[in-house]
């Protein structure tokens, strides 16, 4: 039963990202400029995912997100920073270059997490960082003189506005993620509506109305269905899932190419996450197994007096009531 409820909840993390992996090609198919993207994407992530926290949490958003305005507007808006400069990347650079760096975001993750929460960073996590930065560099070195080394800058930055949203949900564990999201989605609409095309052509808003209205709810509601049978941790390794897949849809119904530094950075840092998530969970396991199990020890009495039972001086009367 155990190892069922498992391979469930890894099948969903898996379907969950494979249905994200489409992103960055849906991204290429809209062919709509970026702030066009924006606001069509974010407007229909916000409505669907408002029409799907009524039917299943059978409660308004409004009173959700009044629980704690503050927190999810910081998160939501962290989030929102992730999703246009997830944009821009992919429109000022290759989809290879934009998901593999966008990978490193555990790196920004544990700064953030540390700065902010105190959590102390392991030796293992350090070591798997300074190889991702180095990955990075990789990869950003060949974009010099090619016309794309704003976009892979622009991934840096998103990479480190999503580790500070990651941090920042860590700090905060009671938010709810989905409604963070919708705010993500309406925020992203409402910074871009100044500047955005509100007709674009039927085949551009038919592949935004699937990407907001559809992938994006699809991804997120088998993700979280995830956690639920599996950790956290072991979820987010799918992650890696997109990294491949994202270029090679690309690959297949656009021919875009990937470089050779894109491949030995992407390797560099999908081997760090790799190794720093099976030493975290090995880490994990031995501390969880080193607890003394309070539950199934005996209570003895102690044997002679002790300095809580001895009692000192003559015999106390007891009275009857």
């Amino acid at each position: 039963m155990m190892l069922n409820t498992h391979l469930r909840g890894s099948l969903y993390a898996f379907f969950g990202v494979l249905v994200l992996s489409f992103d960055a090609l849906l991204i290429r198919l809209a062919e709509a400029p970026s702030m066009t993207i924006l606001f069509w994407r974010g407007l229909f992530i916000g409505l669907s995912l408002t029409v799907f926290t009524l039917i299943k949490k059978k409660k308004s958003p409004i009173k959700i997100l009044a629980e704690s305005p503050r927190h999810y507007l910081f998160a939501g808006l962290s989030f929102a920073a992730t999703g246009i400069g997830f944009i821009f990347s992919i429109q000022n650079t290759s989809v290879a270059n934009t998901v593999v760096i966008l990978s490193t975001s555990p790196f920004f993750s544990a700064l953030f997490s540390y700065l902010l929460n105190k959590e102390q960073v392991r030796r293992h996590t350090f070591a798997a960082m300074v190889i991702m930065v180095a990955g990075t560099l990789v990869i950003v070195s060949s974009s010099v003189g090619t016309g794309h080394l704003f976009g892979d800058m622009i991934a840096v930055v998103t990479a480190a506005s999503m580790g500070l949203g990651q941090a920042y949900l860590r700090r905060h564990q009671t938010l709810q993620r989905i409604p963070i999201i919708m705010v993500n989605g309406y925020s992203m609409a409402a910074i871009s509506i100044y500047f955005a095309d509100l007709t674009p052509g039927s085949a551009s808003l038919a592949v935004l109305a699937i990407m907001g209205l559809i992938q994006m709810l699809l991804a997120l509601v088998l993700f979280t269905s995830a956690t639920r049978f599996i950790s956290a941790a072991e979820a987010s390794m799918f992650m890696i899932v997109e990294t491949i897949l994202g270029p090679l849809l690309v690959f297949i119904f656009l021919g875009e190419q990937v470089s050779l530094n894109t491949v030995y950075g992407g390797v560099m840092i999908i081997s760090a996450l790799i190794f720093n998530t099976w030493l975290s969970s090995i880490t994990a396991i031995r501390t969880r197994h080193d607890l003394p199990d309070l539950t199934h020890m005996e209570t003895q009495r102690p044997k002679g007096p002790t300095p809580q039972n001895q009692e000192t001086g003559p015999p106390r009367r007891r009275f009857k009531a």
